[in-house]
């Protein structure tokens, strides 16, 4: 770095930018994940009542209601359709390219 500035002319702070700007390259990974994390549990707790749903109506096939809302059938499939919905957007999730992050 040294050379290059000498050889330049120029300081290091016009040469390879603010030190500060730099540093942030390197703690925006870690604060990231706190600004999701509402999302985070929001989608786990989806999951959970679709699975809880899909648990009850199952095992309530013998009876007309479930909770007394809905008959057990369409308790099943309300409950398989959210948690293969739930899978789709965690997998895509997971598997897209990340963006660039602004600085």
């Amino acid at each position: 770095m040294e050379s290059h500035v000498t050889d330049s002319g120029s300081t290091a702070e016009e040469a390879f930018g603010s030190p500060r700007r730099y540093a942030r390259t390197f703690t925006q990974a870690t604060d990231t994940p706190s600004r999701g994390r509402g999302w985070y549990v929001l989608a786990w707790l989806i999951a959970s009542l679709a699975a809880a749903l899909l648990l009850i109506s199952w095992s309530a096939r013998d009876d007309d209601e479930v909770l007394g809302l809905f008959s057990p059938e369409v308790g099943i499939v309300l409950g398989a359709a959210v948690l293969l919905i739930w899978a789709l957007v965690l997998g895509l999730r997971l598997t897209r390219r990340p963006g660039r992050q602004p600085v």
